[in-house]
C-alpha cells in the first residue's frame, strides 16, 4: 500500500488536502468541519497519515488585514494546530504564501481532471501548493 510522503494543506472553513504518495500518485480530499469541533475529522486524518519523520507537510499561510472574523479565527486556530501537530510528530512543516500556488493552478486542475473524479477548489489549491513545492525542490541549485 502506498505511503504518503508529502501533504499539502489549504486551510480554512473547508480545508483542502493533496497527498503525494511514495508511488508517485496523489490523492485529494476536502474537510468541511464547522463549529466547536472545527478540524476534528482533519486532525484524525493527520494523526493517521503523518507518522514518518521523512514526510513533509506544506501549509498555506494565513494573511488577513485588520480585524479577523470567525472564519479567519477558525483558520488561524487550524494553522496553529497543524504547527503543533508537526512539531510533536517531528515532521518538517513548510509554510507557503497564497501567491506561491498561483502559477500552478492550471496544472493542478489538469491533473485533477485526469482522475475523472469530482474535486473542490480547495483540493485544487492544495494540489497547486504541492506542485509548486515539488517544482522548487526539483529546480533547487
Amino acid at each position: 500500500m502506498p505511503k504518503p510522503i508529502r501533504i499539502a494543506i489549504d486551510p480554512g472553513g473547508s480545508t483542502g488536502v493533496s497527498v503525494r504518495l511514495d508511488d508517485g500518485d496523489f490523492m485529494t480530499a476536502t474537510f468541511s468541519d464547522y463549529g466547536e469541533g472545527h478540524g476534528f475529522e482533519f486532525y484524525k486524518f493527520l494523526r493517521g497519515n503523518v507518522k514518518d519523520k521523512d514526510q513533509i507537510v506544506i501549509c498555506e499561510r494565513f494573511y488577513g488585514g485588520g480585524r479577523i472574523g470567525q472564519p479567519g479565527e477558525s483558520t488561524l486556530q487550524l494553522i496553529g494546530a497543524i504547527k503543533m501537530f508537526c512539531f510533536l510528530a517531528q515532521v518538517d512543516l513548510i509554510m507557503r504564501t497564497p501567491q506561491s500556488r498561483l502559477s500552478f493552478i492550471t496544472p493542478s486542475r489538469k491533473e485533477l481532471q485526469k482522475k475523472r473524479l469530482p474535486f473542490t477548489e480547495h483540493e485544487m489549491d492544495s494540489h497547486a501548493h504541492l506542485l509548486s513545492y515539488e517544482y522548487e525542490l526539483a529546480h533547487k541549485k
